[in-house]
């Protein structure tokens, strides 16, 4: 009967230990795929921050060179030419410093700001695009 009770005893004792070490093995799986998980995350931020940067320094150099040609077109124009363009002018001015301040706030963020960083660089980005293209035929018109 003692031998049978250690037998039972040494059989459980056996199965815990399996049971322990297979939870390990699990536990050692998750963390690695947790780490594959934040690593692949932290990439695809990156690429993002990236693009984002990109589109946005696109649009600032957009806007740099139809300041450029409003300034030479004024040397040209009537004085209510070059009040007209004066305030094209200011208004390119001012979408290209919201372009750079969002520009800042995307090559700036960190992993915990960034969702919020992209919707608001995005909606700046999508917001001076429209208002530059809609300016640019308004200057279409003054150019003629």
């Amino acid at each position: 009967m003692k031998t049978l009770l250690r037998i039972v005893v040494s059989a459980l004792l056996t199965y815990g230990l399996l049971i322990l070490s297979a939870c390990e093995s699990r536990k050692s799986e998750t963390v690695e795929g947790l780490k594959k998980d934040l690593h692949a995350t932290k990439e695809n931020i990156q690429e993002e921050r990236e693009e984002l940067s990109k589109d946005l320094r696109e649009l600032r150099d957009a806007i740099d060179e139809k300041i450029e040609a409003v300034n030479h077109k004024m040397d040209d124009a009537s004085e209510d030419g070059k009040r007209k363009l004066n305030k094209a002018n200011d208004e390119l001015k001012e979408e290209r410093a919201r372009v750079e301040k969002a520009l800042d706030k995307v090559e700036n963020s960190s992993e915990e700001t960034w969702k919020d960083v992209r919707k608001s660089a995005r909606n700046t980005f999508k917001d001076v695009k429209r208002g530059f293209n809609e300016l640019g035929d308004r200057l279409a018109v003054l150019f003629e």
